[in-house]
């Protein structure tokens, strides 16, 4: 199934991302890449939202999940 590993160092990705492929996609967010390592994918939220119908929903969903409400 799929997996989220925390990788500060890259180790595990450089000894496992080859096996792991053959399974699914395999993505790699490094915001700090340094000269050598493989590039970083990219994830934008925002590309989740949809076409016209179905952003403002989407919209609203997003935000609800990304803003902590404090009191009422």
């Amino acid at each position: 199934g799929s997996t989220v590993v925390i990788d500060p160092k890259g180790e595990l990705y450089r000894l496992t991302a080859e096996h792991r492929r053959r399974f699914g996609p395999v993505y790699r967010l490094a915001p700090f890449v340094s000269e050598g390592d493989p590039p970083s994918d990219r994830y934008n939220p925002l590309a989740e939202l949809g076409g016209p119908r179905e952003r403002p929903a989407r919209a609203r969903q997003l935000a609800e999940m990304l803003i902590v409400r404090q009191g009422d």
